[in-house]
């Protein structure tokens, strides 16, 4: 009895002495497991692993307007691109900046239509109607007409291709649209004559000008 007694004492004795060293174990690997997740995501956030906003196809990085950030004092912009030539600079940079208009008209078109249709159906006019005085807008803008859009930024990037960008100011995208917009009456007359019983032609037209640059 004494000595089952004695086994049964040393027995507990043992688990009870074997229970810390388990925990000594287990603090330092999860605090070798902790330190090694906080080196990562320390690593992970360093600023040479966080890439521009705006980068060139070699990654490097770029001006924000290259990628489409808005410039200060532009009502639309657009950027165009030039492959590298033989023929150099001036020659990539007159590509690029053709480019950049077609891009420019295409997006200037885009805020006519959606400016005439806005202002129409504000107007109480029917939707559908509102839509088609906005195509008609479109089709009176070309590219021509938006040859007096400016030069603001130009650079050759590392890779060797030419980057303009070009815009209109409020006053002459203003000025232009109210100019496509009495186009549009004058070559669809049938169809603004419907908006004409709701306010005269000439104030449609200066209201869906001033719309466009607020």
């Amino acid at each position: 009895m004494l000595n089952q007694k004695y086994q049964s004492t040393s027995l507990y004795q043992m688990k009870t002495k074997a229970v810390p060293a388990l925990t000594l174990i287990k603090i330092p690997f999860a605090f070798f497991l902790m330190f090694n997740l906080l080196a990562c995501a320390k690593q992970a956030i360093q600023p040479e692993n966080i890439l521009p906003a705006c980068v060139f196809p070699n990654r490097q990085a770029a001006p924000g307007w290259i990628c489409g950030e808005s410039v200060a004092g532009l009502q639309v912009q657009a950027t165009g691109v030039a492959d590298k030539s033989v023929a150099g600079v001036n020659y990539m940079y007159d590509i690029a900046r053709i480019v950049a208009v077609k891009h420019l008209t295409e997006s200037f078109k885009a805020k006519a239509g959606k400016t005439v249709r806005q202002y129409l159906v504000a107007l109480n006019a029917v939707n559908s109607v509102a839509i088609e005085a906005g195509a008609s807008t479109m089709n009176a803008i070309s590219r021509e007409s938006l040859v007096v859009a400016k030069q603001y930024k130009s650079e050759i990037g590392p890779e060797g291709r030419a980057y303009v960008l070009v815009g209109l100011d409020p006053n002459t995208s203003r000025t232009l649209l109210e100019n496509a917009v009495k186009s549009s009456m004058d070559h669809d007359p049938a169809l603004w004559y419907k908006f004409s019983t709701l306010k005269p032609l000439d104030e449609i037209a200066a209201d869906i000008a001033a719309l466009s640059v607020r």
